[in-house]
């Protein structure tokens, strides 16, 4: 967790931004959070990915938008596809 969270500190989100991802990653086992700080350290933008893919989907579970969930999941898709490549 140690790593990810000074990669968060070196990125361009605000700390409330920036404790909402640890908070998420809080739960995820340390040995697939090693490939995940990979990730972060290789790409920073990322940060910002990942914080924009979570914003939206707190959106789309409040106002209760199966058609939003399922817009960000396939644009999800496409930027892990995106990585991979």
């Amino acid at each position: 967790m140690y790593k990810i969270r000074e990669v968060l500190k070196g990125s361009k989100l605000s700390a409330k931004n920036q404790d909402e991802l640890i908070t998420l990653f809080s739960s995820v086992p340390d040995a697939e959070l090693e490939s995940v700080a990979k990730l972060l350290s290789e790409d920073p933008g990322l940060a910002e990915t990942l914080n924009s893919n979570l914003q939206r989907k707190r959106e789309a579970l409040t106002v209760g938008s199966s058609d939003l969930w399922n817009s960000i999941l396939t644009d999800e898709k496409d930027q892990l596809a995106a990585i991979k490549n």
